[in-house]
């Protein structure tokens, strides 16, 4: 019997999900019922993962270093402090 698999939601997660299914050979549909936002991990990837993701480096629009993210509640996170040029 061959198998069917249905994945809800493009996020990370489903497109993770979605593409492990179909390299092993199982056919796999994807759902997403908001594509006016379609980006990965909120537009962002860390640059360590680019190879994991099997993406060509020229799509690389910018490299941040460092960002500030800031909570509903004004709770404020530097992110990059610690991070060596090559990094």
């Amino acid at each position: 019997m061959a198998l069917r698999v249905a994945v809800v939601g493009s996020g990370p997660a489903g497109s993770s999900a979605a593409e492990t299914l179909a390299k092993a050979g199982i056919e796999t549909y994807l759902f997403e019922r908001k594509l006016d936002n379609a980006k990965p991990c909120g537009g962002a990837i860390p640059l360590c993962m680019v190879s994991e993701f099997d993406l060509p480096p020229e799509i690389i629009d910018r490299r941040v270093r460092k960002m500030k993210m800031i909570s509903p509640s004004n709770v404020e996170v530097n992110i990059g402090q610690t991070l060596n040029d090559d990094e």
